[in-house]
């Protein structure tokens, strides 16, 4: 079988109802992707596995060349000890301003 690499996400007017679950998935701390055979939506939390194929196709997803920073470390407040998604940057949390730093 065949590796096929996903899209990254890129709002097009062509299939809306796709693209709006792109736009959701930018709100609910999800990576959204599009098959590279099918263009169907992948579409998995943070901190999560990526998905090895399609479940739309069945086809293999060639993962190499998308950058895995994120998917495995979440950031951690140094005083609550809550983790938070990649692109957070300070705890809403605790009742003081607290800078996120990368888990081990």
């Amino acid at each position: 079988m065949t590796k096929h690499r996903p899209k990254s996400f890129e709002f097009t007017i062509n299939s809306i109802p796709t693209d709006l679950q792109k736009l959701s998935g930018l709100f609910s701390n999800t990576h959204v992707y599009t098959c590279g055979n099918c263009n169907h939506p992948i579409i998995f939390p943070y901190l999560t596995p990526r998905p090895p194929r399609c479940k739309k196709c069945g086809d293999d997803i060639d993962w190499s060349g998308h950058e895995e920073k994120g998917d495995k470390r979440p950031k951690i407040c140094p005083q609550c000890k809550t983790q938070f998604a990649p692109e957070d940057e300070f705890c809403d949390k605790c009742p003081s301003k607290v800078n996120l730093m990368w888990s081990d």
